[in-house]
């Protein structure tokens, strides 16, 4: 099987920074924000005011985003470099709710960050990931 496409190696290894936007330190949506700008040439909200354990409040900015026209839902069978993927992951109590978002970043992986983790690339076919992202969103 493939790995992740080659513009993924330089986000690998990342450590964890609960308000990081940059390759010294990110959290989750401060390394989708971070491989937008380098990659893409887009700037993303960066919603400086959230921190890792605030995602959900995140994601629920960005749908409305998504009504507003910056983003379009993408089947997950038609996902593409870049993508937006929402995942479950544990709140304070445990339980696995939408809390999550990483890159798709070809042949079956995802690049994301996690706390207690440096970014990495995970295949979907991993046990440990299978089942974990809910939601997949296209930059319009």
């Amino acid at each position: 099987m493939l790995g992740p496409l080659r513009w993924t190696e330089q986000y690998i290894r990342i450590p964890f920074a609960n308000s990081g936007f940059t390759k010294m330190g990110c959290h989750c949506w401060g390394l989708v924000c971070l491989v937008y700008k380098r990659e893409l040439k887009i700037e993303l909200p960066k919603y400086d005011t959230i921190t890792a354990d605030q995602i959900r409040h995140m994601l629920r900015a960005k749908d409305e985003q998504i009504v507003s026209g910056n983003w379009g839902p993408v089947a997950k069978d038609d996902l593409r470099p870049f993508d937006v993927v929402t995942m479950k992951g544990k709140d304070e109590k445990g339980h696995l709710i939408e809390r999550h978002v990483g890159l798709y970043a070809g042949n079956g992986y995802i690049l994301h960050i996690e706390e207690g983790t440096d970014s990495k690339c995970d295949s979907v076919q991993d046990p440990l990931f299978t089942g974990r992202i809910l939601r997949s969103f296209r930059y319009a």
